[in-house]
This record gives C-alpha cells, structure tokens and sequence, in this order.
C-alpha cells in the first residue's frame, strides 16, 4: 500500500513513538522526521532548531523550513512513493503552520504558507494527517522528562503551546486541507494511540 501519513502534534504528543511504531506494523514503509530526513534538511535542522534560533527573523526561520521540506521531499519522499512504498513523517507543513504562523504570530505569512503548499506539494501531497493532541501542560511535561534535544520551541512560555494545539486543530479543519485527517486524544495510553492510528489508516 502506497501512503504518505503525516504524523504531528504539540510538544510531548508521542509522535517519534507512534512513528516507531507504526514502522514496525508496517514493514515496507519509510519513517522520517521534519525538519530533517535528507541530507541537506538534516544540516538545516541543525540551523533552525537551535535554542539561538529563538533571536532569528520569523520569516527567514519560515524560509528555511520550507528549504528543509522540498530536499526532504525531492530525495527521501517521493522516490519512496514511486517505489509504492508507504511514508511516516514525523511533522510536515502542519507544524509550520502551527508552530510559526500561529504560535510565533506570523499571520503576514499566511497567504505565502497556503501557495508555498500549493506550490511545493502539488506532485507530492501527503494522504492524510494524523494529529495527536494533548493539553500544553501535559505535553510539555512529557517532552521535558524524556530528556534528549532542547530547541527553541521546547523552552518557550505557555501560552506559545496553547497557540500551538489551537493551531494544529485550525489547521485540519480549513477547507483547503482537503487531505483526510484524525484528531487522536493523546492523553490516553501510547497503546491507545496507535490502535487508533492503525484502525485510521486501514480504513483509508
């Protein structure tokens, strides 16, 4: 089966893990992460998530993960479709809007966000979205006791997490996100969560 399955959410959501996970169920399939994936994207991950990253100009940082989405895309996700296979990535253009337009306040970039997608995913688009939400407060909890990489966005006030999971539910509900999306309580046990997915992708 042919799939590109977005997986995202705010901080501590268990993304990285369900991306694992459904790995392992799916054998066949490609699992990568955003920013990042290829080469050059992994080299700009390095750039834009840096704690000094939080003092860079909003709209060069929009710019550089868009960089960092087209080589993800051009060298690890669409080769992987023409080879039938199926791709978790673990965050995409979700999380830019999220993340930048909405919990950084950027809304002089919505008009681009919507034709750098048009633009960007129009041979590439993925099929469907898979969001896991979970209160800030949990979320950033989790994310802190888990330990491993610190970006800027890990250590940003509340009230940037609560714009975040107000932006991931804005974003799968506006028309022009016309792929098929699920909304899953993340609150709830990681077995939970992937049966969820898994019962979410084999019905599509």
């Amino acid at each position: 089966m042919s799939l590109f399955a977005v997986l995202d959410g705010g901080e501590g959501s268990g993304t990285t893990t369900l991306s694992h996970r459904l790995h392992a169920r799916f054998p066949n399939s490609i699992r990568t992460r955003e920013p990042g994936g290829s080469s050059l994207a992994e080299e700009l991950r390095s750039l834009i998530l840096r704690t000094e990253a939080a003092a860079y100009d909003a709209e060069t940082m929009f710019a550089a993960f868009w960089a960092a989405r087209r080589d993800h895309m051009r060298e690890i996700i669409m080769p992987a479709r023409k080879q039938g296979r199926m791709v978790f990535s673990d965050r995409f253009d979700s999380s830019t809007w999220a993340y930048q337009i909405r919990g950084q306040e950027q809304s002089q970039l919505v008009d681009l966000f919507w034709a750098m997608r048009a633009h960007y995913l129009k041979d590439c688009a993925p099929d469907m979205y898979i969001i896991l939400d979970v209160p800030p407060e949990m979320g950033v909890a989790r994310a802190k006791s888990r330990g491993g990489e610190v970006t800027h966005f890990d250590l940003a006030e509340m009230a940037f997490h609560h714009r975040v999971r107000a932006g991931f539910l804005e974003f799968v509900r506006d028309s022009r996100t016309t792929q098929r999306q699920a909304v899953i309580d993340a609150t709830k046990t990681q077995d939970y969560v992937f049966a969820e997915s898994v019962a979410f992708i084999e019905a599509h």
